[in-house]
């Protein structure tokens, strides 16, 4: 299954949302024969209070989310095959991922 590729980015507002209420837009930046344009993917709504948005933050960091699990499950399967220089890698960018999405 693909998915959009991204990146992803959460909007609270009108601007990016197809409905004309205020709402958590997620968008993807997509790049085409005519240079960058955004796509909203999804949307959370109401989009009025800290579980929306935290929802929103979740789905916007999916991508890098699954990029980070991705390199983790390696890890994890091969151990030996990855230096102590990539398991700080790994272990780096799984940390960026969830503070994006814990806002910590």
């Amino acid at each position: 299954m693909k998915h959009t590729q991204g990146p992803w980015k959460m909007f609270i507002g009108k601007e990016h949302c197809l409905h004309d209420t205020t709402r958590i837009a997620i968008i993807a930046a997509i790049e085409s024969k005519d240079g960058k344009f955004e796509e909203t993917i999804a949307e959370v709504w109401p989009g009025d209070n800290d579980c929306d948005i935290a929802d929103g933050k979740l789905i916007a960091a999916a991508l890098e989310l699954l990029e980070a699990c991705k390199k983790a499950y390696k890890w994890m399967v091969y151990p030996t095959a990855i230096s102590e220089e990539m398991s700080k890698k790994i272990r780096k960018q799984l940390g960026e991922a969830i503070r994006k999405v814990e806002d910590l």
